[in-house]
């Protein structure tokens, strides 16, 4: 535990932090661990070999497989993000701006990871949306065709 100062009146405590890993632990078992991967996996692909390195090897290369598992999660461009902005602005418009934040949230999630509008079936939803409860269907008709026509 450390204080900092941090103008003439205020101090502050700063907590320290110990590190995920043990690096001298990992440089002393790198070499190892890279021989294995050679000999046995050099044809497998991450995503089946990461969970086999994870049952098989996590007691004795712990400190590499946590440090390869943080590596893998950091996405390598924003394609996924921009992605996400691009269906928010078709979804959110100015017919469409007072949008709830789980009703938007549920608006993207069926425009990212839904099914492709080609093969939905908008009439078994709407049948679905219909009989749930009571509705006013010219307004809903009317929002639809104002829309999306």
């Amino acid at each position: 535990m450390a204080w900092k100062k941090i103008s003439s009146k205020r101090i502050i405590h700063i907590k320290k932090i110990e590190p995920l890993v043990d690096r001298e632990s990992c440089i002393y078992k790198w070499y190892s661990f890279t021989n294995i991967i050679k000999s046995n996996f050099s044809n497998i692909s991450m995503k089946i070999l990461l969970p086999h390195l994870c049952e098989e090897y996590f007691d004795f290369f712990s400190n590499i497989i946590k440090l390869i598992s943080i590596a893998y999660t950091i996405p390598v461009s924003s394609v996924e993000c921009e992605h996400g902005f691009s269906k928010q602005n078709l979804i959110k418009t100015k017919c469409r701006n007072l949008l709830t934040a789980s009703s938007l949230d549920l608006c993207m999630r069926a425009g990212l990871e839904g099914p492709d509008s080609k093969v939905f079936d908008f009439q078994k939803a709407w049948l679905i949306w219909k009989n749930e409860k009571k509705r006013d269907l010219e307004k809903f008709l009317f929002r639809f065709i104002y829309i999306y026509m």
